[in-house]
C-alpha cells in the first residue's frame, strides 16, 4: 500500500512562530518505494499507440501496426481501456462496403465516456469514419443521378465531423467532384451552411472556395467580416507608430507640452477606432504606452491612459490597475496609490488575491503608512494564497520584521493554517497503479494530448487526500523520469486550481537537484545555489532543450556566446551537460564581476544582454529600493526571470541547507547578497 504523508506542522503553545517547530524532515518516508516501470509489452504498446495516433491525426493509417497494436492491447491490463480506438479504426479503414460503412459512422456517434481520454479518442475514431466516408462518396457512380438527394441528408446530419479540420482535404476532394453551379454542389453546401450558421462558424478558405456561394452563405459570410482581420491591422499600425512618435519625442523632449498634445491626440484615435480594432492587441498597446510614460516619469500622461483601460473593464484590469497605483508607489506616494487607486477600483481585495504582484503592493503600501495590523493581514493571505510566488517569499520576510521569527518559520506555519483543511495523512488510499504507468507512457513519447487529458481525468473522478496522493505520485515520477516540466506543471495547475496544498513533498519535487554535483565543482567563486536556481529557469533540467532563438542546453547558451570561451566549440556539444555548465557558469562569474557581484544586473544580463542592462541602469533601475528596481525592469520577461530565480534560490536554500535562518533584508536570500 503506498503510504505518503502530507508534511505535518506543529503549533508550540507559546509562539505563533514557534522556534524548530518547521524543519523539513528527511524525504524518504514521503516518496513512494515501489517504483514505476513499463514492461516491454507496455513500452511496445505505448511506441505503437503514439505512431499510430500522429499517423491518424494528419488522416493517415498504418495497418500492420494497428493489428499489431490491436493484439498487443488484448495482453495489457494497463492500456486495455484504449483497444476499442484501434479496433475501430480496424473496422473503418477494413470496411469497402459503402452503406456498411454508414451505419459503422451512425453506431459510433452513440459512443462516448465519462472518462475524458476515452471520449477524446472516440471524438477520434467518429472523424476517422467520415473520412473514409467522403473518399467513398467521391468514388460512387451515382452523379448523374438523383442519388445525391437522399444523401445529402445523412451528409447534413453528420456536418459537425465532415468540417473537422482533419476532413479538410477530403471534403475539397469530394465538392471538386461537381463543376460549379451543378445542383447537386449546392445541395452539400447547402447543407454545410447550415451547419455553419447555426454555430457560428467560418470554414478555412480551402473549403470555402470548393463551396456553392448562394445569397444566404454571402449574407453570412458579410456578417462574419473576413476582411475585418485586414481592417483591424491598418488601425492597429496607425496607433502603434503614434505610441513609437510619442516615447521617441519623449527621449529626445522630456517634460515638453508637445508630450501631452501628442499622447491626447493618442487617447482620441484609441476611442474613435476601438470599434474596429482587435481589442485584445490595443488594449495591450494602450497599457505598454502608459507604462512606457511611467519609466520616462511622465506620470499624468501615462494616468490617463491607464483610466482609459480601467473604464473598459478588460481582461487585463488587474494589471492596468496596478500600473496606474504603480504611478503613485514610484514617486513614494503610498497613501495617494491607496486612496485614488485601489480605494476606488478594488472595493474588495479578495477579488484581487490571484493576483500576487498586486496584492503584496498594497500591503507594502498599508505597512508604509503605518497601519501594520491591515499589512500583517494581507502578508499572510498572500502566503496561503499563492505560496508559490516571489511575493509569498517577499512577504514572509516583511512579516519577520514584525516577530522574532525568521522567514521559514513564518512561511512554513501560514502553510500549516491551510493544511489544517486538509487529512494530515495520505496513507490508506487505493493508488491506481495503472493510470501511473499510462501517465510514464506518454511522458516517454511526449505525447502531450493524452497525459494531460488523464491527469484531466483523474481531477474529475477523485477528490481530497485520494486525488492529493495520485497528483503528487503522478509528478514525483515524472520528474523520477526527468522528465521536470511535466512534473512541475501537475504541481503548480493543481495548486493555482486549488486541489493540492503547497506540502514537503510538493516543494521537494518543484525544487529536484539533478546535476548539483557537477555545478559545485564549476562554481567555486560563487554560490552553486544560483547556478542551480538559473538552470532551473532556463531550461527545466532539459540537457537537449533548444530556445526559440537558438539557445541550448542546461544553461541555454548561445553558440556565439560559448565561443567566447571555448574555441572551436561545435553547436551539438551544448547539449553535453558537463561542457554547458562549464562555460555557464564561466560566464555568470564573469557577468557577476562585471557588475560587481550585483546578482540581479547580473541575472537580466545573462537574460537580456549586457548592453540592455547597462541603458537599464541608468534609464530605470535609479531606485535606492531593489523591490523597486527589479519591478522597473522594462521587459517582462526579464522581469519575471528576476522574481523567479529568487524564488528558486530561497527554496532550494529552505529545503536543502543546513543554515535555515533567513535574513530579514529584501537584498538578501539566506546568504546570498542580491547586491545592491
Amino acid at each position: 500500500m503506498l503510504r505518503l504523508l502530507i508534511f505535518i506542522f506543529v503549533f508550540s503553545s507559546g509562539s505563533l512562530y514557534a522556534s524548530n517547530k518547521y524543519q523539513l524532515r528527511n524525504s524518504k518516508d514521503l516518496i513512494p518505494s515501489k517504483k514505476i516501470q513499463l514492461t516491454k509489452l507496455e513500452s511496445r504498446i505505448v511506441r505503437d499507440f503514439n505512431y499510430l495516433f500522429k499517423k491518424v491525426s494528419s488522416s493517415q493509417f498504418d495497418k500492420k501496426v494497428a493489428t499489431r497494436l490491436s493484439s498487443n492491447l488484448k495482453k495489457s491490463t494497463t492500456f486495455y481501456k484504449y483497444r476499442f480506438w484501434v479496433k475501430n479504426l480496424l473496422l473503418i479503414k477494413s470496411e469497402n462496403n459503402f452503406d456498411k460503412l454508414k451505419t459503422i459512422c451512425s453506431n459510433l456517434l452513440q459512443k462516448g465516456s465519462n472518462d475524458l481520454a476515452e471520449n477524446f479518442l472516440y471524438e477520434s475514431n467518429k472523424t476517422s469514419c467520415f473520412n473514409s466516408y467522403l473518399l467513398k462518396l467521391s468514388k460512387r457512380s451515382y452523379w448523374k443521378t438523383n442519388y445525391h438527394k437522399s444523401e445529402v441528408t445523412f451528409f447534413k446530419e453528420n456536418a459537425k465531423y465532415i468540417l473537422q479540420n482533419r476532413n479538410s482535404n477530403a471534403l475539397v476532394h469530394f465538392l471538386k467532384k461537381f463543376k460549379q453551379g451543378n445542383s447537386n454542389l449546392a445541395l452539400y453546401s447547402d447543407a454545410l451552411t447550415d451547419h455553419l450558421m447555426e454555430n457560428e462558424l467560418v470554414p478555412s478558405q480551402k473549403v470555402l472556395k470548393s463551396f456553392h456561394i448562394n445569397p444566404k452563405l454571402t449574407r453570412y459570410l458579410q456578417t462574419k467580416d473576413l476582411n475585418k482581420y485586414s481592417t483591424q491591422r491598418t488601425f492597429y499600425r496607425e496607433f502603434t507608430k503614434l505610441r513609437k512618435d510619442i516615447l521617441r519625442f519623449s527621449d529626445a523632449n522630456p517634460g515638453s507640452e508637445q508630450i501631452k498634445t501628442m499622447t491626447r491626440y493618442a487617447l482620441s484615435y484609441f476611442n474613435t477606432t476601438l470599434p474596429m480594432q482587435n481589442k485584445k492587441l490595443i488594449y495591450r498597446s494602450l497599457l505598454s504606452l502608459g507604462k512606457s510614460l511611467t519609466r520616462r516619469k511622465e506620470f499624468d500622461l501615462a494616468r490617463d491612459c491607464f483610466r482609459r483601460l480601467i473604464k473598459e473593464q478588460t481582461y487585463l484590469h488587474e494589471k492596468v490597475i496596478f500600473e496606474y497605483f504603480w504611478t503613485y508607489a514610484v514617486q513614494g506616494d503610498y497613501e495617494a496609490g491607496l486612496e485614488k487607486v485601489i480605494a476606488k477600483h478594488v472595493p474588495n481585495l479578495d477579488s484581487i488575491k490571484s493576483n500576487s504582484k498586486l496584492h503584496f503592493w498594497i500591503g507594502l503600501s498599508h505597512a508604509k503608512e503605518g497601519d501594520d495590523d491591515k499589512a500583517k493581514s494581507i502578508f499572510k493571505d498572500l502566503i496561503k494564497t499563492n505560496p508559490l510566488s516571489y511575493y509569498a517569499i517577499l512577504s514572509a520576510k516583511k512579516l519577520s520584521k514584525y516577530t522574532d521569527s525568521d522567514t521559514q518559520e513564518i512561511y512554513l506555519s501560514l502553510l500549516q493554517e491551510n493544511q489544517k483543511k486538509q487529512e494530515r495523512n495520505l496513507a490508506n488510499n487505493s493508488t491506481d497503479y495503472h493510470w501511473l504507468k499510462r501517465l510514464i507512457g506518454w511522458s516517454i513519447v511526449n505525447n502531450d494530448t493524452l497525459l494531460n487529458l488523464e491527469i484531466k481525468n483523474a481531477k474529475s473522478l477523485k477528490t481530497g487526500s485520494d486525488l492529493q496522493n495520485h497528483l503528487l505520485f503522478a509528478a514525483y515520477s515524472l520528474g523520477n523520469r526527468k522528465d521536470y516540466l511535466e512534473s512541475f506543471k501537475i504541481i503548480y495547475q493543481s495548486v493555482d486550481n486549488q486541489v493540492l496544498n503547497v506540502n514537503k513533498t510538493a516543494l521537494k519535487i518543484l525544487f529536484p537537484q539533478p546535476f548539483f554535483n557537477q555545478i559545485k565543482t564549476k562554481t567555486k567563486n560563487f554560490d552553486p545555489v544560483i547556478a542551480l536556481s538559473l538552470i532551473r529557469q532556463e531550461s527545466g533540467f532539459n540537457t537537449h532543450a533548444k530556445s526559440i532563438v537558438g539557445a541550448r542546453g542546461l544553461m541555454q547558451l548561445m553558440p556565439n556566446t560559448a565561443k567566447r570561451f571555448k574555441r572551436r566549440l561545435k553547436t551539438r556539444q551544448l547539449y553535453n551537460p558537463r561542457l554547458n555548465i562549464q562555460i555557464g557558469t564561466t560566464y555568470f562569474k564573469k557577468l557577476l564581476n562585471r557588475y560587481d557581484q550585483n546578482l540581479v544586473y547580473a541575472l537580466s544580463a545573462y537574460n537580456a544582454g549586457e548592453r540592455r542592462v547597462d541603458e537599464w541602469q541608468e534609464q530605470y533601475l535609479t531606485s535606492d529600493s531593489i523591490l523597486q528596481n527589479i519591478e522597473n525592469i522594462p521587459f517582462l520577461e526579464t522581469r519575471k526571470y528576476v522574481k523567479l530565480i529568487f524564488r528558486n534560490i530561497f527554496f532550494y536554500k529552505m529545503l536543502y541547507n543546513d543554515e535555515k535562518t533567513d535574513s530579514t533584508d529584501f537584498n538578501k536570500i539566506y546568504d546570498i547578497h542580491l547586491g545592491f
